[in-house]
């Protein structure tokens, strides 16, 4: 039997294990060959999106970090501004402050030193010669002192007290329910220039009581020995009474033409005084070292707590309520 080339061709096609043949497969879709083109399996499509990822969180965190060291260099720059401020401020009241002090002092030994060797009444004594010659800086720098205290005593809380509190704020402020002090109130007060010295403990606030015994309770002035201000005010109110005490030396110092024997006729009290002296010594060394503490309060103002400190948004709020994070201004507070 012969067999055509058709028949052989139809035959060979035909399975061999009686099963019909299966369609040719189809053709892959455009994203398929694309994909396959790119990463050439699943295994390899994964690791790059993973590192498409990483490399989106990376872009986040740089992005992160540029804004911690922006708001770090602005947090810098405001601590900057208020520190300069606030040394300035102290700088000009030490300078007007420490020299009636030193001439204070010195008049009151001038005087001690000169009863001790009865040199009082001898005008070529160097005691004498030297308390003369040191009367009229003394009186100009006391005149200054009290004619710019008050602007002074703003600047310290304006530019020490306020910044160098951490909890200002009208509602938290202790002084609140007390009437701030003044020159006037410390002279119509209880307050003894002797015994009353800074307290920084639990008990820094110094209630005062009028000396006419008054139970009048709508004014309630107190000193706060934490605040840069009543210190300052404190000093210089001592430091008139001191003055005043010292009348006898004045006198003696300023060569009147009262008698001579004038100045032991004043009641000079010389152990007084040098207690006085004494007492102001250790008030401007207090005043002093609240200065610097509240100085120093500028480092935690300006220091912001932990990294939620530098995620946007979340250091507003908690600024709102612990003002730990956001810088303040002066003109702010």
């Amino acid at each position: 039997m012969v067999i055509t080339t058709a028949e052989a061709k139809m035959s060979s096609a035909e399975p061999t294990d009686g099963h019909a043949p299966s369609s040719p497969p189809a053709k892959a879709g455009l994203w398929e060959r694309v994909k396959r083109a790119l990463v050439g399996s699943d295994t390899e499509f994964l690791f790059f999106r993973n590192l498409t990822f990483l490399g989106c969180l990376s872009t986040v965190l740089v992005g992160v970090f540029q804004y911690v060291s922006a708001y770090h260099d602005k947090v810098a720059d405001l601590a900057k501004v208020d520190f300069n401020a606030a040394t300035s401020a102290l700088t000009e009241t030490v300078n007007a402050l420490s020299g009636p002090l030193s001439l204070q002092d010195r008049l009151i030994w001038y005087y001690s030193s000169a009863m001790k060797n009865k040199t009082e009444n001898e005008d070529d004594a160097y005691e004498t010669e030297s308390a003369r010659a040191t009367y009229k800086s003394y009186d100009d720098s006391f005149t200054t002192l009290n004619a710019g205290i008050k602007l002074f005593a703003r600047k310290m809380e304006i530019y020490l007290d306020l910044p160098g509190d951490l909890n200002h704020a009208a509602a938290n402020n202790s002084l609140a329910k007390y009437t701030p002090i003044s020159a006037s109130i410390l002279r119509e007060s209880d307050f003894n220039c002797e015994t009353d010295m800074p307290v920084f403990g639990d008990a820094y606030m110094k209630k005062l009581t009028p000396k006419d015994d008054s139970n009048d309770s709508s004014n309630n002035p107190a000193i706060n020995w934490r605040s840069v201000r009543d210190n300052l005010l404190t000093l210089q109110y001592c430091f008139e009474f001191t003055d005043q005490a010292m009348a006898g030396i004045r006198h003696w110092a300023s060569k009147s033409t009262a008698d001579k024997s004038r100045s032991k006729a004043i009641d000079v009290d010389i152990g007084k005084l040098k207690n006085l002296s004494k007492r102001q010594s250790q008030r401007f060394n207090d005043f002093m070292s609240v200065a610097t503490f509240k100085i120093e309060q500028f480092r935690v103002t300006y220091q912001p707590n932990g990294f939620l400190c530098a995620v946007l948004g979340v250091d507003t709020a908690l600024d709102h309520f612990a003002h730990v994070c956001t810088p303040r201004l002066i003109a702010d507070q």
